[in-house]
């Protein structure tokens, strides 16, 4: 609608809106530049697998302490998303509860950058 390439559009999410950015993402008929998820998960890991379309890179950053989602559904993203052959990088931030910390906006912004090609 607004002219927007595929390749200049990325998504990010925190915990509702990460299980969102990833279900939408992956189903794209064309791949997004990349999907920065935070404290989430896949909505539905067992079938999520044999509905991916596209794979573009993903970044999955979790809290060890989150009491919402637990920081092994971002285990369990990641493996299932890398067996389907997506591109995935993982950080685990230490002592972090269901939040973002200054260092995942840090490493999502580096990420984002990489994808844009950006140079600070």
């Amino acid at each position: 609608v607004r002219g927007l390439a595929d390749s200049a559009l990325a998504l990010a999410g925190f915990s509702q809106g990460a299980i969102l950015s990833l279900y939408l993402a992956l189903r794209r008929r064309k791949p997004v530049a990349g999907v920065v998820a935070f404290s989430g998960r896949l909505a539905d890991p067992d079938d999520a697998a044999r509905h991916i379309v596209s794979k573009p890179p993903v970044l999955l950053i979790h809290g060890d302490q989150d009491p919402v989602i637990p920081v092994a559904d971002m285990m369990e993203a990641a493996a299932v998303l890398t067996s389907a052959g997506v591109p995935v990088d993982t950080e685990v931030r230490t002592n972090l509860a269901h939040m973002i910390d200054l260092t995942g906006i840090e490493r999502g912004l580096a990420f984002l950058r990489s994808r844009f090609a950006i140079v600070d």
